[in-house]
């Protein structure tokens, strides 16, 4: 039987283990639509716990399905032509009338404006299900089973799913299944939608080597599943994500009598012409704001009528945000706000989306120095950034990740921001004062980082022990894997490199030599040990070593603890090196440490006398910026603790001590399960918040981390090259080792 982990902050109620989709190139095109569009937000009504549904009216306006302060009591609601919102009808008289055990579950929205419910008992079985009117109510039908998505697309059926890896179109008038669309084993729903005779499904699928996000098209009226021709392929590739992208929400759909349409990869998509083509794209828009999952897409019959609802990826006393796109220009903007990042940073999109909402008189726009897909080197991309610094025609604010932040600091391009962190000392607010002044010299403080993260280890303390040095380990892991028991192990060679860095580079970056071939060597060597083990049920042409040594910047992935937690031999003793890169990496950890078989602890990782810490969306601000006021609010917000109390699985963790333990206790609680074929859970736990002195020893542990490494972006592709050359026997340790200490020189002479 196969398993697939999935990872819940229970609070926030996210999957962490599903696949998720970024903007990754595929190879086909996209138009951009000549009419262009603009964000708009939409006041939803205060205190909404959950949106069942949500849909445009055939008049243009909305109708809404949601819960407020009572679980057990949905309220439909109707946007009203003053944009203010009224209740309709709820199911209070229903849940009056249902045994003391029995709640309301899901829920969707006819499209004759009724309500259709279904219930559950105490032990989370499927019950009865209603059609609620104003002033009425009916028994409807529906197979049994835990419904968990509802939604209908004519009289009398709906489309469901109940999480067994396949959803169903279902009479709610007789109980009887029309058809069954079939997912294969392993696969979860993600979202769908009907149009024409066709139901388009976008599904995750969790695999050892990389989570995947996959299409389905299905007969509407029989189950079958659709063979797409050539050009519909071609539409559709160029809206949807790559099978293998990395991500962090899978797709969304739409449709209308004017189309097809697809939320995806930062972007709306009209899939109904010749060529997708974009609607709405997402610079310093939410549908760049990593902080919010896009949950519904919504079309309505008018041009404008386009409309995305979002729920918060962490938990918040407003879980949901509603943003139209209509057509026209974005409103005249009275002053520019310019945030130039090297590569794509959702922290840095998420905090110009929310700064744009709250001043819409400042036009910011987010410039990306290696857009993805563009072939750009960071070395390219630094001529690009410092040639328009020395024209004046440079961004207002620089966000210094994979950049020289030496080179930049000596050459007078920065302003002095110690003011602002005395100002945000002043609120009130924590820092950690280890990380926030990490750039802070005798002349100033020339640079803020806003995150960061921490290399680590969960491992026993036999494990913890050896990982003093990257030799050591490396030979524990190799002794231990061939142990009756067998000692199995994950890591991230990113994380790797970040406990190395200290060792590689001296402080003016010159490379040591036998650090660095001690880092290839045994880098080589777990890569090498690894290599069977994460291919086995990959996709066809999937590369091992290219996707683990894509990139050595960032300080690798989250630990997620699953493989301790899950191990298909209770015996076996399990080590996880990867880093803390949020709240709930130290969640994840948490759970590892409580439920494992054996005895394991989290420790920080680092091969230097020194415990490290990777700082992350470095915010600096040029000094020739005629926007300097701006700039450096601009920096203030993202410092503040609203912003960083924003938390998700790899987004860096908060330099906000404060925001940092509220979130923490706030969050509610983790847990993590592990799910078989067919949809059937085989094993699960959790744990509650955080207590007050669990959070001061997560704080102890963050600041233990004294010393920053800041990986140079240029010199890290480096060597990542050098290092993907040598393991695939391309190259020689040595003719490796020369090569990419003589680009480095000769980088570092520039």
């Amino acid at each position: 039987m196969g398993k697939h982990v999935f990872s819940i902050a229970l609070a926030a109620i996210f999957a962490l283990g599903l696949a998720a989709c970024t903007p990754t190139p595929n190879g086909s095109v996209a138009e951009h639509s000549e009419t262009s569009r603009f964000e708009q937000a939409v006041t939803l009504p205060t205190d909404i716990m959950h949106i069942s549904d949500i849909a445009y009216t055939s008049d243009g306006g909305l109708l809404m399905a949601a819960n407020t302060t009572d679980w057990n009591t949905i309220a439909v609601f109707a946007k009203t032509a003053d944009g203010s919102w009224e209740a309709l009808f709820d199911t209070s008289t229903l849940a009056a009338s249902l045994d003391d055990d029995t709640s309301i579950g899901a829920a969707c929205l006819t499209p004759q404006g009724s309500l259709l419910c279904t219930t559950l008992t105490a032990e989370g079985d499927g019950g009865g299900c209603y059609l609620v009117d104003p002033g009425s109510q009916s028994e409807a039908s529906l197979p049994a089973g835990r419904i968990t998505i509802m939604r209908s697309f004519d009289e009398g059926t709906v489309v469901a799913s109940d999480w067994t890896g396949s959803f169903f179109r279902a009479d709610y008038t007789t109980g009887d299944t029309v058809c069954t669309y079939r997912l294969p084993s392993g696969t979860v729903l993600a979202d769908f939608t009907v149009h024409g005779n066709r139901v388009y499904a976008s599904a995750s699928k969790s695999s050892s080597a990389n989570p995947t996000c996959e299409l389905y098209v299905f007969d509407y009226d029989t189950g079958e599943q659709v063979n797409l021709d050539a050009h519909e392929e071609s539409v559709l590739a160029a809206a949807f994500p790559p099978a293998d992208a990395s991500a962090v929400a899978t797709p969304i759909w739409a449709a209308s009598e004017s189309g097809l349409f697809l939320c995806s990869t930062g972007a709306i998509y009209d899939c109904s012409g010749e060529t997708a083509t974009v609607l709405a794209s997402g610079n310093a828009t939410n549908l760049s704001n990593t902080g919010k999952t896009p949950e519904r897409l919504l079309v309505g019959s008018g041009s404008d009528n386009i409309a995305v609802l979002y729920r918060e990826r962490t938990g918040s006393t407003n879980p949901y945000t509603l943003y139209r796109y209509p057509q026209g220009e974005q409103p005249k903007s009275t002053s520019s706000l310019s945030v130039y990042t090297l590569e794509d940073s959702s922290v840095i999109q998420q905090a110009a989306a929310t700064y744009r909402d709250e001043h819409p008189e400042i036009a910011i726009e987010v410039r990306v120095g290696i857009p993805a897909g563009s072939g750009l080197s960071a070395d390219d991309a630094l001529r690009t950034l410092n040639a328009e610094i020395l024209s004046g025609t440079g961004p207002d604010v620089i966000v210094l990740d994979g950049l020289p932040f030496d080179g930049f600091a000596e050459q007078g391009a920065l302003l002095d921001l110690s003011g602002i962190i005395q100002d945000a000392r002043e609120t009130g607010d924590e820092y950690f004062e280890n990380v926030v002044g990490a750039f802070a010299t005798d002349d100033g403080c020339f640079a803020i980082p806003s995150r960061f993260g921490i290399p680590a280890i969960v491992g026993s303390a036999e494990a913890i022990d050896c990982a003093q040095s990257l030799e050591s380990l490396t030979s524990y892991i190799e002794s231990e894997s061939e142990s009756p028991t067998g000692t199995d192990a994950t890591f991230s060679v990113a994380s790797l490199y970040t406990a190395s860095y200290r060792s590689i580079f001296d402080t003016g970056g010159s490379v040591d030599r036998d650090a660095l071939a001690t880092f290839f060597a045994c880098s080589k060597r777990l890569l090498m040990l690894n290599d069977g083990r994460n291919c086995e049920n990959a996709p066809t042409g999937y590369d091992y070593l290219g996707s683990q040594l894509d990139d050595l910047q960032g300080g690798g992935s989250g630990i997620s603890g699953s493989g301790i937690l899950f191990a298909e031999n209770p015996d076996q003793q399990f080590i996880e090196i990867a880093s803390l890169l949020s709240g709930t990496s130290f969640g994840s950890a948490s759970l590892a440490v409580e439920n494992a078989s054996f005895a394991c602890a989290l420790e920080p990782l680092s091969f230097s006398p020194e415990r490290v810490f990777v700082p992350s969306s470095i915010l600096a601000v040029n000094a020739n910026t005629p926007e300097t006021g701006q700039a450096k609010d601009f920096v203030s917000y993202v410092l503040s603790k609203p912003q960083q109390k924003q938390d998700s699985f790899d987004i860096g963790i908060a330099v906000n001590k404060t925001a940092f333990k509220e979130a923490q206790i706030e969050l509610g609680g983790y847990g993590m399960s592990v799910m078989g074929d067919g949809g059937s859970e085989l094993s699960s736990v959790s744990r509650g918040a955080f207590t007050e002195a669990e959070v001061e020893a997560n704080c102890a542990l963050v600041e233990s981390a004294t010393h920053a490494c800041m990986p140079d972006k240029t010199a890290s592709d480096i060597l990542s090259t050098g290092l993907l050359a040598y393991c695939r026997g391309e190259a020689t340790l040595d003719e490796a080792l020369d090569v990419a200490i003589q680009k480095i020189d000769l980088y570092l002479a520039q």
